[in-house]
């Protein structure tokens, strides 16, 4: 039950559902007010998580493992009407080593993050970026989130960067709440963009 009703909200987030089949077509204020109205709402940028939260073994970047982690793939939508971009997550408690030269440190600009990482990818698949997290979660764990940021035109890099930086606080706010490591989940959505 629970595939099938992502799966409908996934499909209506990506078609914009605008109901424009079932408001009235008419030149009246009323019909064209609501219509604006209808698209405006469902044209709200943000995140969706469509997959995930799974327990995994094995974190990208560190060669071969079986690291434990929660992994999830999340669909990103901007208000501006481009393609939606497909975003995978995951969240580590275990300690990582970054080794250079692979991982690059990075200015962390304040927020939830102690340190950011990046490692570059091969062009086509994009930027493998670490964030270790400031808060700890529950029974003292310190978690580590990875984001796999697809290749993106320029126009929308400040719409991922709000979506990375939203995620983050969100998943330190789960942190925080939670009472187990097994209660942390990723967030479902990571809206108001």
């Amino acid at each position: 039950m629970r595939p099938l009703v992502c799966a409908l909200v996934v499909l209506l987030a990506l078609a914009g559902c605008t109901g424009e089949g079932v408001l009235p077509s008419g030149s009246d204020a009323a019909g064209l007010s609501q219509s604006a109205t209808a698209r405006t709402v469902s044209s709200a940028q943000g995140g969706l998580l469509i997959r995930g939260t799974e327990p995994v073994r094995g974190l990208p970047g560190f060669g071969r493992n079986a690291i434990p982690a929660l992994a999830g793939t999340y669909v990103i939508q901007s208000r501006e009407g481009r393609p939606p971009v497909t975003v995978k997550v995951w969240a580590s408690r275990e300690w990582l080593f970054f080794k250079p030269p692979l991982w690059v440190a990075e200015s962390t600009s304040g927020g939830e993050a102690l340190r950011v990482w990046r490692q570059d990818l091969d062009p086509t698949a994009g930027v493998l970026r670490a964030y270790e997290l400031k808060s700890a979660g529950p029974e003292g764990s310190r978690w580590t989130v990875l984001v796999l940021e697809p290749p993106v035109a320029p126009e929308e890099q400040n719409l991922m960067n709000l979506f990375y930086r939203n995620l983050i606080s969100r998943f330190v706010y789960f942190l925080e709440n939670a009472r187990r490591a097994e209660d942390v989940s990723l967030p479902a959505l990571v809206g108001a963009l």
